[in-house]
């Protein structure tokens, strides 16, 4: 396929006109808004369950003494132009589903991508539940919060990119989410705990009986424990702090370059293995080290001892007795606003990161210009034209980037690819492309999916919109 010849000054003209009227002041007149507002009760029998599937809504769920669930939900739709948002309304509206012993509560869209020129989406639902009401609740970008005494029921949270924060009591808790931390205080024995988390931190207190967490880069922090624990971790560092043992218990932690420390009970005594390749190993406790290189402690504190078996390939491990030091939380744990049953939109707040991107950069012998246009949280699409005196050639990239939702100091990570086309040769081949904004300045890295054509980088003024 062969493009017809196009002056460049042309697509660079077409281009420059597409920002103007994507930046001009005529977007804020031309965005529509609206606000869906319900509260809804429901009889459930005693030890019920409630079900929540949503996508960007932020969930809340408390304690109540009445024997009935009551849910609240606050949602704001905005998009390019009225048909939009209703469309976007009457997908994302809530669905409930009430059975004796069950409620479910769904807001997802039927079709994989709901796609709206320009659009935002919050929202917040708040669940108040009686006591033994087991809870499950799923959320793609939003904060799954839980407060008060649940008893004897079983919680499980997952989110995508949404933190997880729980207080109080329950029998059995589990949280599982990618990019977010998760925080959890226990006022009483929980049975079981499971976190899992790619890269936040998660913090455990509190007296629990069995933990089995796993983070890839997060630390891990765990206090007041009085049973087993089963941790892996990447590059995040463990710290484990017992508060009693009343029994025989097994301990399992793994890490490739964090370092793993242990404070036990005053009296405790310990059997097991302990390995660190290159790092430190101290111990408190009787043993002795096997191997050239000290790299292996074996410790023998008889046949009724806690059995450990932790190890490291680069960091360092430490075994202590006696009080433990003051941990300090992540600050996850929170109450939503506004308050139960006051109605406000105040809470919502727009995305704090730029509606348009421009760049800036040096191409051969001009200016060239470039754009990311947000079509959701932390994704744009993107398009760049540049002109080749050397080929006398046109040609345009477009494509897509996911920026990080976490900043690094003052650096904003992004990745995404796209396809190149020329005016001269036509469709010519995809690309990946990694890039950071810090600043008002911009780098970006093509990588080209051709084998013949060599990476390329480019770098200028970013200016945001």
């Amino acid at each position: 396929m062969r493009m017809r010849h196009i002056s460049p000054r042309v697509l660079v003209g077409a281009l420059c006109l597409f920002l103007l009227h994507i930046i001009s002041p005529q977007v804020a007149v031309l965005a529509a808004a609206d606000y869906y507002h319900t509260m809804e009760s429901f009889r459930v029998t005693p030890g019920a369950s409630v079900e929540v599937e949503v996508a960007f809504h932020e969930v809340e769920v408390i304690l109540t003494s009445n024997p009935s669930i009551e849910v609240e939900v606050n949602m704001q739709v905005t998009a390019s132009s009225e048909q939009d948002v209703e469309r976007l309304m009457n997908e994302y509206k809530p669905g409930f589903t009430a059975e004796d012993n069950l409620l479910r509560i769904r807001s997802l869209p039927d079709g994989l991508f709901n796609y709206s020129w320009y659009q935002s989406l919050s929202g917040q639902i708040k669940i108040a539940v009686p006591a033994q009401t087991d809870l499950k609740i799923k959320t793609a970008s939003g904060d799954c919060v839980f407060r008060g005494d649940f008893g004897e029921s079983s919680i499980i949270a997952a989110t995508a990119s949404g933190n997880i924060s729980f207080i109080g009591e329950a029998e059995r808790f589990t949280a599982h989410t990618a990019s977010g931390e998760i925080e959890a205080e226990f006022k009483t024995p929980v049975a079981s705990v499971e976190a899992r988390s790619s890269s936040g931190d998660i913090w455990i207190s509190g007296p629990v009986k069995k933990a089995e967490l796993h983070s890839a880069s997060g630390a891990i922090n765990i206090s007041g424990l009085s049973g087993e624990i089963n941790v892996s971790n990447v590059s995040g560092d463990l710290n484990a702090y017992w508060e009693t043992i009343s029994d025989k218990i097994n301990i399992v932690a793994e890490t490739v370059s964090g370092d793993l420390r242990f404070c036990f009970p005053e009296g405790t005594t310990v059997s097991g293995e302990i390995k660190s390749n290159t790092g430190r190993i101290n111990s408190e406790f009787p043993g002795r080290f096997s191997g050239r290189s000290n790299s292996l402690f074996i410790l023998d504190g008889g046949v009724d001892a806690l059995q450990i078996s932790a190890s490291t390939v680069s960091g360092s491990i430490e075994l202590t007795s006696g009080e433990y030091p003051f941990l300090p939380k992540i600050g996850t744990i929170k109450t939503m606003n506004p308050p139960w049953h006051d109605v406000s939109f105040d809470f919502f707040t727009e995305d704090s990161s730029p509606v348009v991107i421009l760049n800036l950069y040096h191409y051969e012998s001009m200016v060239t210009p470039g754009l990311k246009y947000r079509l959701r949280d932390h994704f744009y699409a993107t398009g760049n034209v540049e002109y080749s005196y050397r080929e006398r050639d046109v040609r345009m990239q477009i494509g897509a980037v996911y920026f990080l939702p976490y900043d690094f100091l003052l650096f904003s990570f992004y990745g995404g690819g796209g396809a190149q086309f020329s005016n001269n040769k036509g469709y010519q081949y995809p690309y990946i492309m990694m890039g950071t904004d810090f600043l008002f300045f911009f780098a970006e890295l093509i990588y080209p999916w051709e084998i013949n054509t060599s990476p390329r980088s480019r770098f200028g003024f970013s200016i945001n919109f």
